[in-house]
């Protein structure tokens, strides 16, 4: 074994053991991979069966990226793992450390339909980084693993719906730091939803209530609704500037029911900033739409779900 590999086992073997005291493991479910160094193609997880406090830098499985063991182990590995793993290790040569957790916070987190709010230090560092991934089921076929591949592309993380959350990064202290600014973020937004008043973006100096999302329907049926705090500037505090004198533009926050293409959306978030632009003021880079969709499971009227609006017509 070379030293860069030994190293790199340690880091791992590290990486596991700070899980398991933060109690962000799952028994013995959850993979946290990192690729070895210099041999591409081979990366190292933990072995099945094995709690991540027992997870040692001697007992780590060096494995390809189809899960075939190449270093002689004794251990097995879960299948689960180089589907989501060893895709991403494929496809991103920068992903050197994939770390996939159910956290408490994650995974309460990965069943809010508006995701992670940008209300927090924390919750800032995943702005525009973070991307979604649906749930399909145990992570087992190839089909799955790209699209969980392309759902990532080249951000941080992902939010794994009604499952959990991951990190990638070029190191193994990297992926760690990253999911441990994301599990902050949810711990804290989520403790905030669960208080009298919902959380929601701020800009220093302003006394207003939070902007929060409106739960007002359309003139043509809550197909969407939207809301937006002219006063406040919560997603980049920084271009709001006194000494520009420029007026601060809005976050407009919009709820639609899923199944819009992209070029739907593409076009709906243009005309929107468009139309801010037209009757505020400002330049389309300081107008920021954020799009929440909603299943119709999830969005009622007059105390009838969706859902069931459309099985009764």
């Amino acid at each position: 074994m070379h030293e860069a590999e030994r190293a790199a086992r340690v880091d791992l073997a590290a990486a596991y053991r700070l899980a398991a005291l933060n109690g962000w493991d799952d028994t013995i479910y959850t993979h946290i991979s990192a690729a070895v160094p210099g041999e591409p193609g081979h990366y190292l997880i933990n072995p099945y069966g094995l709690l991540f406090e027992e997870v040692c830098a001697s007992n780590l499985v060096k494995v390809d990226t189809r899960g075939r063991k190449v270093d002689g182990s004794p251990h097995p590995v879960n299948p689960t793992g180089f589907a989501i793993h060893g895709a991403i290790h494929a496809a991103r040569a920068s992903a050197r450390c994939v770390l996939h957790l159910h956290t408490p916070w994650g995974m309460a987190l990965s069943m809010v339909p508006q995701g992670l709010l940008p209300t927090t230090q924390h919750a800032m560092r995943w702005f525009g980084r973070l991307g979604r991934h649906a749930y399909e089921g145990l992570a087992l076929g190839d089909a799955e693993a790209r699209r969980l591949v392309a759902n990532l592309g080249e951000l941080d993380g992902l939010i794994l719906e009604n499952h959990g959350t991951l990190t990638v990064g070029q190191t193994v202290a990297e992926a760690y730091l990253l999911m441990h600014h994301l599990e902050r973020a949810a711990q804290a937004q989520l403790r905030a939803m669960a208080g009298p008043t919902p959380p929601g973006p701020r800009v220093p100096g302003d006394s207003g209530p939070p902007m929060a999302p409106s739960a007002t329907a359309t003139p043509n049926g809550p197909r969407c609704c939207a809301s937006s705090n002219a006063s406040t500037r919560a997603t980049a505090p920084d271009r709001i500037l006194p000494s520009t004198g420029e007026t601060p533009m809005p976050t407009i926050r919009v709820e639609l029911f899923e199944g819009r293409s992209a070029e739907q959306k593409r076009e709906f978030v243009k005309a929107v900033t468009e139309a801010a632009v037209r009757t505020l003021g400002g330049s389309p880079e300081s107008v920021d739409v954020l799009l929440f969709e909603l299943p119709k499971t999830a969005w009622a009227t007059g105390g009838v779900l969706w859902s069931e609006k459309q099985q009764g017509s």
